[in-house]
């Protein structure tokens, strides 16, 4: 997944020379599902640090 304009820059520049290829998510087995799942794991991960974080009075990313 692209996030930024220089991602995007760099993705492309990467896939004309060769370096790597990509295909549509539609064309793959990996369907949007899947893709939610994977976030929601994320999400709670960070959750579960911004939670330690908290209880230990530690600073942390607030995105």
């Amino acid at each position: 997944m692209i996030r930024t304009e220089k991602g995007k820059e760099l993705f492309k520049e990467i896939l004309e020379n060769d370096l790597n290829e990509s295909k549509a998510i539609s064309e793959v087995k990996l369907r949007l599902i899947m893709l939610k799942k994977i976030v929601k794991g994320k999400q709670k991960g960070r959750q579960k640090y911004i939670d330690k974080k908290c209880e230990e009075k530690k600073q942390f990313p607030k995105y």
